[in-house]
């Protein structure tokens, strides 16, 4: 009875472990989850912020790309400098003003005005010639603003986008580490479990050993009943012998003459002794009945 409540104990104990267990691989799994979602967040942010950066890097060079065209090509275009027998190279600079102001997006007249004025002498240009020149230069310092202003967009953007990384970054190293933590948790839940399982099956091995003990015994105590009760019978038999030889002693010696000396006696009763028994009963072995013929004579010798 006590091994029974063990055992219930037991499983009840390995019942509530193994429920432990499975709550701890439920959170496992969801830490994992967790982990891989929060590093697919962070590469893609990591990505976007590649994107950034390549646009921001893109549009930093233009700038400054198109600042260098206005100090090699339009200033001395708007300055004069060029001399009249370098005309060609003059030429070459002012077609590529006129590519510069298209990028500025200057209205089409101001576009045609711009390479007729830039041909004329410094000294020769009017009026109109200086505000063609002012409304171009104009152009092309707003247009450098406005690169500037995306610049400065993409680059509030590459910082955002810089904050977003580092943030996911620490959602995943946070998801790591829960991860980590309910591993462990996992593990000494199994651990405990198969302590608690191991009991169990221990547990119902030694009662399963209990019961084979028992039937063990069970059955050497009806072989020792048996043995007990063939023991009994032989020396019930052996009694009745000693009774029937005590009779046929007694009967002898009434037989005999009152004037018989002593000595003649005691060789009748010798020579009675010396004779076999009757006949043991058919169930009971021969050999033992002749072993307990043999020590009721010796005992009526001795009492004789």
């Amino acid at each position: 009875e006590r091994a029974a409540e063990q055992l219930a104990a037991a499983t009840r104990e390995e019942e509530a472990k193994r429920e432990a267990k499975g709550v701890a691989a439920s959170r496992n799994k969801s830490a994992d989850e967790m982990v891989t979602a929060s590093r697919q967040v962070m590469e893609s942010a990591r990505k976007k912020l590649e994107e950034v950066e390549s646009l921001a890097h893109i549009v930093s060079e233009a700038k400054v790309g198109f600042e260098k065209e206005i100090e090699e090509t339009w200033m001395p275009l708007k300055a004069g400098a060029f001399p009249p027998k370098e005309w060609r190279a003059r030429q070459k600079a002012i077609e590529h003003a006129s590519e510069l102001l298209t990028q500025a997006e200057i209205p089409a007249s101001l576009a045609a005005a711009v390479p007729l004025v830039l041909k004329e002498k410094l000294e020769s240009r009017t009026d109109f010639s200086a505000q063609v020149v002012e409304h171009a230069d104009i152009a092309l310092r707003e247009h450098v603003a406005s690169i500037a202003t995306q610049l400065e967009g993409h680059q509030a953007t590459v910082e955002s986008q810089t904050q977003a990384v580092a943030k996911a970054e620490g959602e995943v190293k946070a998801a790591e580490a829960e991860l980590a933590a309910t591993l462990n948790a996992q593990i000494e839940a199994e651990n405990t479990w198969v302590d608690a399982d191991s009991a169990v099956r221990d547990l119902k091995v030694a009662i399963g050993s209990f019961g084979e003990t028992g039937e063990q015994l069970d059955s050497e105590l009806m072989a020792s009943r048996t043995s007990l009760e063939k023991l009994q019978s032989l020396v019930g038999r052996f009694e009745g012998l000693r009774a029937s030889t005590e009779v046929q002693l007694m009967d002898a010696v009434a037989e005999v003459p009152k004037d018989v000396s002593a000595e003649v006696l005691a060789h009748k009763v010798e020579d009675m002794a010396a004779q076999p028994p009757a006949d043991p009963p058919a169930d009971v072995p021969a050999d033992s009945v002749e072993s307990e013929g043999h020590h009721a004579v010796s005992t009526e010798s001795s009492a004789a």
